[in-house]
């Protein structure tokens, strides 16, 4: 399924001040992007804008040339899957239970899970080695394994388009590395579309295939991940000096 996210022209105010400011954005199938900022530049604000989770100011979000106004919630959980930067549960769910949560989009009415939804579940566990913790309740574990649940969840719900909101925060080197690679490969195999909001310059460059750099609500640049992770342009972006480094067609930023 071929999934296109366009942002025309949107703008977010709150009491008349500008969050973000005429947005223009074309998110491709098949493709990782990343969103770079300071704190308070409008990253989150813009995937709550293109996930409907606020309402924009002006301008519009198209999925397929629909207006995302028109989409109906359970449809966009067809398409559109979030991991937060804290997956914050208060009813002691069992793990399992969350796991099966990501296939309810699909579920049809008074039936219970197939036997295909299990499958996704069981393949889900074992790529993200939840084994130990399927029978645990969701809010005696820890923030990196609840956010291990959560990118299993999303893996599980099976939709074309991935969103991030700085969803490797709260885990360990080995588990953020690990499941941005199970990101990846889901774009490979499948032909996904992400877009993730990082605060780790070198995490973007790693997986990114293209970055967009937000400043005072407005797009600093944006493109290909090489081209827009410069010295320069991190300089105008934190305000901070640095050396960039590149290795593999990849460039590294180090603050200098």
């Amino acid at each position: 399924m071929k999934t296109r996210i366009e942002a025309k022209k949107l703008s977010y105010y709150i009491n008349k001040k500008p969050i973000l400011k005429d947005i223009n954005l074309c998110l491709d199938e098949g493709k990782f992007y990343g969103v770079l900022g300071p704190n308070g530049s409008g990253k989150t604000t813009l995937l709550d804008l293109l996930l409907g989770l606020i309402d924009k100011s002006s301008g519009d979000v198209l999925i397929d040339g629909i207006s995302l106004e028109s989409i109906k919630r359970n449809n966009l959980a067809q398409i559109i899957a979030l991991v937060p930067q804290n997956f914050n549960i208060t009813f002691p769910y069992k793990v399992q239970e969350i796991l099966e949560m990501g296939r309810y989009p699909f579920k049809k009415r008074l039936r219970g899970l197939s036997s295909y939804d299990y499958d996704i579940i069981e393949a889900a566990k074992k790529s993200f080695n939840l084994y130990a913790l399927d029978k645990k309740d969701i809010t005696s574990l820890s923030g990196g394994e609840k956010q291990r649940i959560a990118f299993a969840k999303a893996i599980i719900q099976s939709t074309p388009v991935i969103f991030l909101d700085e969803a490797t925060s709260n885990m360990d080197p080995y588990y953020a590395h690990f499941a941005l690679n199970e990101v990846k490969k889901s774009i490979k195999d499948n032909k996904k579309t992400v877009i993730s909001v990082f605060h780790d310059m070198n995490l973007a460059a790693r997986y990114c295939d293209e970055i967009i750099l937000l400043k005072d609500g407005n797009i600093l640049d944006k493109g290909k991940t090489q081209n827009v992770l410069t010295t320069e342009n991190i300089k105008k972006l934190f305000g901070i000096e640095s050396i960039c480094v590149s290795q593999n067609g990849k460039n590294y930023i180090i603050p200098a």
